[in-house]
């Protein structure tokens, strides 16, 4: 963080800060995990789980950072039945887009996803626009897990300079999510990230 670009957010923040930016509208918060590195899942799932029960803030929930791609079966599986215990915990994510494409619709990962959903936790996707197609199989592999499609399938990577093959891919794939009964769509992400305000192309 030491890196000039950085500066605004090189600061610890509090979720009293985070209060007062979202403003009176604000009820009820989930917390969404961030990408630490998996050393630190651990605290990260401690730390906000002990926000969670702290009743003078908003926080309610949280979706904590789980070894989906990068931990064996057995690993995921201790960490999931461990962090479904708590009360606050109601979801786990591993972001997509930074690994291999198929990742999602690899054995092992199908098999995470099922115990998911025995154990009553999401299954958040954070894709690339244009491998919502895997997204829609794997729901489709594991009907008894409830998945959730962040930032509207990474709408927000798709920018006026897009190439046309990839924008189709991203339209057909959000067809078929639209079409699983264990696929929510999350609007978040529509202008930031990858495609900055560009991204708001309107389709």
């Amino acid at each position: 963080l030491s890196d000039p670009g950085l500066a605004s957010i090189a600061r610890t923040r509090s979720i009293a800060d985070y209060v007062q930016a979202a403003g009176p509208q604000l009820e009820r918060c989930v917390y969404m995990e961030v990408d630490v590195a998996p050393e630190a899942r651990e605290r990260e799932a401690q730390a906000v789980t002990t926000l969670c029960a702290d009743t003078s803030n908003p926080l309610v929930g949280a979706v904590v950072g789980a070894p989906i791609a990068d931990g064996t079966r057995d690993e995921f599986a201790a960490y999931a039945r461990k962090w479904s215990a708590n009360e606050f915990v109601k979801g786990v994510r591993q972001v997509m887009h930074v690994q291999p494409t198929g990742t999602c619709i690899r054995e092992d990962v199908i098999s995470k996803a099922e115990l998911c959903g025995e154990l009553g936790l999401v299954f958040e996707l954070c894709m690339r626009s244009d491998e919502l197609a895997d997204a829609a199989t794997l729901a489709s592999l594991v009907p008894g897990t409830r998945f959730v499609l962040d930032h509207c399938g990474g709408h927000h990577q798709l920018t006026p300079d897009t190439p046309a093959a990839k924008r189709n891919a991203w339209c057909v794939g959000i067809e078929a999510c639209a079409k699983a009964p264990n696929i929510w769509c999350k609007l978040s992400g529509l202008m930031g990230a990858q495609g900055g305000t560009d991204g708001a192309s309107g389709e």
